[in-house]
């Protein structure tokens, strides 16, 4: 498990410094290509992952510790 959120972190980080190196323009500023679209769009994806992960690891560390009921009873996708 601890993997998969590492990678999940990764994916953020990288996208982070993809988009930092070739700051494209807003769609606003020029007529939205589907490059534009991709482009933000994994970029939304890559900080929405990053935000998530880090989350993620938060609820279910203070789970642990509290002893929650909800993490003992329910798997961890329905305890949020």
């Amino acid at each position: 498990m601890r993997k998969v959120w590492c990678l999940v972190l990764l994916t953020g980080l990288l996208t982070a410094i993809f988009l930092a190196l070739i700051e494209l323009p807003s769609p606003n500023e020029l007529r939205p290509t589907a490059w534009h679209y991709v482009t933000w769009g994994v970029a939304d994806t890559g900080a929405v992952n990053l935000v998530n992960a880090v989350l993620f690891d938060y609820r279910v560390r203070y789970l642990r510790r509290s002893n929650c009921y909800i993490y003992r009873c329910c798997s961890i996708q329905n305890a949020f």
